[in-house]
């Protein structure tokens, strides 16, 4: 294992020619060498799929941390982030062939970062994927359905833009498979017949029912809405019942 001295109080880091080495009997020792310091600026890249699963504030660039990583260490080297947030240092410390370890105070952080780390078994993932797909989707589909307002097919919501203070819906996006393109459109008497037809069915399945709160107190931080005292309040009747049916 390899780390490296700075001098810091220039403001600058300055190379000291010295490093801390772990021998065979685990003694740590310094050893004279050079590392030939980063100094040129490594441009973001959007985030990969794996890094998209779930959403996470300040998550740092993968490739940068991976520069930083193959810089600063060699394979075989233990990479430790006491502060790891979704993980992206101790992921790219392992695809480099690195012992990624990531701490942090948050559970849902580290249950972010061992789920993107874990390996699978990409051809059973895909299996389920069907397996789900073909259970789901027609039955979640019929939810969501509206007509594209180009050709007048049927169509599938994408997303619905709401007005917070009226309650209702301002436009719809949605995808055509007649035109093979997404579109967008003021709800129609059809969008506002289906709506009411869904507050009057029943959620089919189990959901999740739990007060929200923090330390035993209520927790509005997240919603800013006084009525959303419980997880299901956090979704929309059509919400509901798609992710009971799944």
């Amino acid at each position: 294992m390899v780390r490296k001295f700075f001098d810091f109080t220039s403001g600058n880091y300055k190379k000291t020619n010295y490093f801390l080495r772990q021998q065979k009997g685990g003694r740590m020792v310094k050893k004279k060498g050079r590392i030939e310091h980063i100094n040129y600026a490594t441009v973001a890249k959007p985030h990969t799929p794996m890094y998209l699963m779930h959403k996470y504030w300040a998550r740092k660039p993968h490739n940068v941390v991976s520069e930083y990583i193959k810089r600063y260490s060699k394979e075989g080297d233990i990479v430790l982030d006491p502060f790891c947030g979704s993980g992206p240092t101790p992921i790219e410390a392992i695809k480099l062939g690195r012992k990624g370890i990531g701490i942090d105070l948050n559970p849902l952080a580290t249950s972010i970062t061992r789920m993107t780390a874990m390996p699978v078994d990409v051809n059973q993932i895909k299996k389920t994927f069907e397996d789900i797909k073909a259970n789901c989707k027609d039955k979640i589909d019929e939810l969501y359905k509206t007509r594209c307002k180009k050709c007048g097919n049927a169509a599938i919501t994408l997303a619905t833009i709401w007005d917070r203070e009226k309650s209702e819906p301002l436009e719809i996006r949605y995808y055509c498979g007649n035109c093979k393109k997404r579109g967008a459109k003021r709800p129609d008497d059809g969008d506002s017949k289906l709506l009411k037809k869904i507050e009057e069915m029943e959620v089919p399945h189990w959901y999740p029912t739990q007060r929200l709160s923090y330390n035993g107190e209520d927790f509005k931080e997240g919603t800013h809405i006084s009525d959303v005292d419980s997880v299901d309040k956090l979704f929309t009747k059509r919400n509901l019942i798609s992710l009971s049916i799944l």
